[in-house]
């Protein structure tokens, strides 16, 4: 019994034994399963991912792809659609490539309907010269002025228009509205919009065309057929009612413009080959301006350097005055150019041809900048914005505006002769900019972009604001000068005059310490030191024969002096050296490859040095070696700028391109990339970092504006890691005043 109990015992332990395997096997098996399927759904989630990851960058390629595109593209709203795409691409991931497409989409210059409306019961139309009125001429023989901003009515003519002809013309004032009455003649009437009556009237004479002055006190007047028979020219007196000259010009005018500032009159003719400009006064032919074929439309710019003409070979001719040679020839047009102007500043050129096409140009570099179509006729430029009008029917009129780069504005010196670029320094508030070109100096408003001052001191050199007392100096082939700026009661500038001579020397380039004590200039291979207090000069040699590139230190205890060299003839070393000003000693020779540009940083802890392949900055401490940035083979001089801070490096990385830099760690923060091609020939951060100047050797300058760049860029979550800068400031005052010497 015991026996059998025990052998139950035991079978029954082998069978919970067996079965606790089982269970165990069961249970390891479906833990492996598990493991497996878990595994598997991993895997599967990771090729989901990767999947999902490599879509995300298509589309992110796809976004950045569309951006450049779109801003490479000369279409309206390329700069809008440019930074949507870029938005949608930061989104998906923030990348300095996104940051640095998005500045180059923000210096764009954008163009946009700017309205357009339906006219009832009307057949011609006009805008006055600031676009704030229009008149137009009813079928019911009205002829009204309304207002654009509301289409309300201003005034209706008191006479009756059962039939007008082409001409319908305010005057730049908007005083005088010139008609032309369609009989049997073209009958030309001038009204007095203050007095609504007609104030002169030439019936029986055909008008050909005509013109206003740009003060509107005179008119340019055409008449053909009937007993004009030699197409007279008349030039007369709105204010004092009478004739002041007659022109006997011979061929058929078709366009007339007066010159903008001298007493002068361009004529053009489809039968001429010639555009004549005469001189009023003296009823003498002054200037002949010979094209291929006749000529339609021409117009001046603003400063009356440039004509731009509209010839019949289809092509437009921009007119370099001075030199009395087209500055360029600008195709693209398939039809003869029916209407030609100049922006109110001078910045834009439209052209619009007998095929359709209305293109807008920068007359400076000769590029198209937009072309769209447009059916019915244009009217031009305003002269207070950037409005073209258009007439798309008979009973509709519209406008086109033009938006320039808030972020990237660009100032042009005006003429195109003698105004290659040297250098460029913002005051010490900041709100003035001094530009230096061979034909003399400019003091500029850099918000508003207009010039207040000029100095026709020719040659120029170099110019430099001191950091007080509103001075500066320029230095020309005559030597060094000191300017002063005064002012009135309300602190606008009331006139510049020259203060003092500081040195009869031809320097190259000026730099001041930080408290305009002491002057450094170089002088062929030389180097000058003068103490702007004492007026005692140290002169000591530089190495070699060649020009030099200095830089004082902020202190006045150190000059840094590279210069222009051979590396083959300097047997691969240019070493910029330093000395000190006391005695002339050296006392570190920094190893350079190439003929070098030094700067020293605002806060005295380094020295930046740049050849045309690499930029350097050491540690003057330590004198070693912080970082270097390559260029590639830019084969372009180094030009830098450091701001004021010492926390944000500018480098010119090429011709065109500038490179923003934290200064601490080398890291890049943005490139800088204009829509038009110049080479780079000065750098300068306004005093507090918000503004970068970018002057160029022919002459114009970019302000790039990094407070509105880095706001639009923090929007779309692309800004660089840097303090913000401080708050906008005042717009200045100044304005532009004759100068004493």
């Amino acid at each position: 019994m015991a026996a059998a109990s025990l052998l139950i015992g035991l079978g029954l332990a082998t069978w919970m034994l067996v079965k606790e395997r089982q269970e165990n096997q069961r249970a390891n098996a479906e833990e492996k399963k598990a493991l497996a399927e878990a595994a598997q759904g991993e895997r599967e989630a990771v090729r989901a991912r990767r999947a999902e990851a490599e879509a995300k960058d298509k589309l992110w390629d796809s976004y950045l792809a569309q951006a450049q595109a779109k801003r490479f593209s000369r279409h309206p709203g390329r700069r809008y659609e440019a930074l949507q795409s870029l938005k949608k691409a930061a989104e998906i991931r923030p990348a300095l490539e996104l940051r640095n497409e998005a500045i180059a989409s923000l210096a764009l210059t954008d163009l946009r309907v700017g309205r357009q409306w339906e006219l009832e019961h009307g057949y011609r139309a006009s805008y006055d010269s600031a676009y704030e009125r229009y008149a137009y001429w009813r079928t019911n023989g009205v002829l009204t002025i309304r207002r654009i901003q509301d289409d309300s009515e201003v005034m209706r003519l008191s006479g009756v228009f059962p039939q007008i002809g082409w001409l319908l013309k305010f005057s730049p004032n908007g005083r005088w509205l010139a008609v032309t009455r369609a009989t049997s003649l073209l009958e030309l009437e001038v009204w007095d919009l203050e007095r609504n009556r007609a104030a002169v009237q030439f019936p029986g004479r055909d008008c050909r065309t005509m013109d206003f002055s740009s003060d509107s006190r005179l008119a340019a007047i055409a008449f053909h057929n009937g007993r004009d028979t030699n197409n007279p020219i008349i030039i007369y007196d709105l204010l004092a009612n009478r004739i002041e000259a007659t022109l006997k010009n011979g061929a058929l005018p078709h366009t007339l413009r007066f010159h903008p500032t001298k007493t002068q009159l361009a004529v053009s003719s489809q039968e001429s080959e010639e555009v004549q400009i005469w001189d009023i006064e003296s009823r003498n032919v002054v200037e002949r301006l010979r094209h291929p074929r006749g000529v339609t439309q021409i117009a001046w710019n603003p400063e009356g350097d440039l004509l731009a003409s509209g010839c019949m070979d289809f092509q437009v001719y921009l007119w370099d005055i001075a030199n009395k040679r087209p500055a360029h020839v600008l195709p693209g047009h398939s039809g003869f150019p029916w209407e030609v102007s100049f922006s109110f500043d001078g910045r834009f050129l439209a052209s619009r041809g007998f095929d359709g096409a209305l293109s807008f140009w920068d007359p400076w570099t000769g590029l198209q900048i937009f072309k769209q179509s447009v059916l019915g006729g244009t009217s031009g430029f305003s002269n207070a914005n950037y409005r073209d009008g258009y007439y798309p029917s008979r009973d509709k009129m519209g406008f086109f505006e033009l938006e320039p780069s808030r972020e990237c504005r660009l100032l042009r010196p005006g003429s195109m002769s003698d105004t290659r670029g040297q250098n460029c320094d913002f005051s010490p508030d900041g709100r003035l900019l001094l530009t230096a070109h061979e034909d003399g100096a400019r003091l500029w408003n850099p918000t508003s972009g207009k010039v207040v001052a000029f100095l026709d001191e020719k040659q120029t050199r170099f110019a430099i604001f001191e950091p007080h007392d509103d001075k500066f100096l320029v230095a020309s082939d005559s030597g060094i000068k000191e300017w002063t700026i005064r002012r009135d009661p309300g602190g606008h500038i009331a006139e510049v005059v020259s203060s003092r001579p500081i040195s009869d020397a031809a320097a190259d380039e000026l730099t001041l310490s930080q408290s305009g004590s002491a002057l450094e200039f170089s002088v062929g291979n030389s180097i000058h030191v003068l103490n702007m207090t004492t007026g005692v000069e140290k002169i000591f040699g530089g190495p070699g024969d060649w020009r030099l590139y200095t830089s004082l230190s902020p202190d006045g205890q150190l000059v840094a002096c590279g210069q222009v060299c051979d590396r083959m003839t300097k047997g691969g070393a240019c070493p910029v050296r330093l000395h000190k000003v006391a005695n002339g000693e050296l006392v570190w020779e920094v190893p350079q490859r190439e003929g070098a540009r030094p700067l020293f940083s605002p806060n005295e802890k380094w020295l930046l040095t740049g050849d045309d392949r690499e930029y350097y900055l050491w540690d003057l401490e330590t004198r070693r070696l912080v970082y270097s940035i390559s260029r590639g083979d830019a084969g372009y001089t180094a030009f830098m700028a450091l701001s004021d801070d010492s926390a944000t490096v500018a480098l010119a990385l090429s011709r065109d391109t500038v490179r923003l830099i934290e200064a601490v760690s080398g890291r890049e923060l943005a490139t800088l990339e204009a829509p038009e091609a110049h080479d780079i020939y000065w750098l300068r951060f306004s005093p507090d970092g918000s503004r970068l100047a970018v002057l160029y050797r022919d002459g114009p300058v970019h302000i790039w504006d990094l407070r509105l760049i880095r706001g639009q860029l923090a929007e779309m979550n692309l800004d660089w890691e840097l303090s913000p800068l401080p708050g906008a400031n005042k717009e200045s005052a100044a304005q532009i005043l004759p100068l004493s010497q």
